[in-house]
């Protein structure tokens, strides 16, 4: 994420639908849980607070996915297999629920038990009077969420709220920083994490090379600068027919470096990359001469400090 600090969007009260109060917490979990310990039936299109309220659940540990099935045992007309027919006669409701929290069907795992019903309709051993219903099954450990749990919920919640903001002074520094639509979706796509292949080289530095963002046309100039002879892209093999291509290769009294500008690190897909690439770079014997930066608002000042660096080795 680009820091730019000058930006501040401030989320109004109606925009933080998803960034749950306490008492909203408090009132889903009694609409998820009854405030009892065990298993219920959750629709998988149940209201949209609620949805929205059952991943802080159970992150927290407060709730637990326990597997998916469906809510009666009423839709089935025609039972041939034995276990299926004996599971179904103990049942004085219909309900599923109920049957789960006996002690003989407790003691057997959630897909167990429902995977007992799906194997008999795939083998014809049972027949529907309606298609079956589809809902998740949750297991609730508290009747209510705890002080611990209240405070993993508020971390959580306040490092989306962080999250949202970041995104937004990041919408507002790229309308304000971009002029072509080209260079804008440019910049959406590294964002987004599309292949760097795929994005093209469209910002032109003072060497007169093509690079792919304009933070390493600061970097690119930067070098141009300070006269150090440097190749963007350039091919490193690291066995037949593999290489990896550091952002920057500088070639300076007789020394290699590898300049890597980190612009997406924080990102899972980039950061998976980037460990990759650290972990050729070992074993390859050069992760010592490989250099990195990282996005941010004083990037020039980064950059200068690292070409000292370089000189004065």
């Amino acid at each position: 994420m680009r820091p730019v600090p000058e930006y501040r969007v401030v989320l109004l009260p109606h925009q933080q639908t998803s960034l749950l109060l306490e008492d909203e917490l408090a009132e889903n979990y009694k609409r998820a849980t009854d405030n009892k310990v065990g298993y219920r039936s959750l629709q998988y299109f149940a209201e949209e607070d609620l949805q929205s309220a059952l991943p802080y659940f159970i992150k927290s540990g407060a709730i637990s996915i326990a597997g998916k099935g469906f809510t009666t045992l009423k839709v089935f007309k025609e039972i041939t297999n034995n276990e299926l027919q004996s599971v179904v006669n103990s049942s004085r409701t219909g309900m599923v629920i109920p049957l789960l929290k006996k002690p003989h069907f407790d003691k057997n795992d959630c897909r167990d038990f429902f995977n007992i019903f799906y194997s008999a309709i795939v083998s014809e051993n049972a027949r529907l009077k309606k298609n079956l219903d589809k809902c998740l099954i949750i297991e609730a450990h508290n009747k209510e969420l705890n002080d611990n749990q209240k405070q993993l919920i508020e971390t959580e919640t306040e490092e989306k709220r962080n999250y949202k903001h970041d995104l937004l002074d990041y919408l507002v520094y790229l309308l304000d920083n971009y002029n072509s639509s080209k260079s804008l979706h440019q910049e959406i796509g590294r964002y987004l994490g599309v292949n760097k292949h795929l994005l093209g080289k469209i910002h032109q530095t003072e060497s007169g090379d093509w690079v792919r963002s304009k933070s390493e046309v600061i970097i690119a100039n930067i070098l141009y600068r300070s006269k150090i002879p440097f190749a963007y892209e350039e091919k490193l093999f690291y066995a037949k027919g593999k290489w990896k291509e550091p952002d920057f290769t500088i070639h300076l009294d007789n020394k290699t470096w590898y300049w890597e500008h980190l612009g997406l690190l924080g990102d899972e897909d980039y950061n998976d990359d980037w460990q990759d690439k650290k972990r050729i770079y070992k074993d390859i014997g050069v992760l010592e001469k490989v250099i990195t930066t990282k996005e941010s608002a004083v990037l020039s000042n980064h950059a200068n400090e690292v070409i000292k660096k370089i000189k004065s080795l």
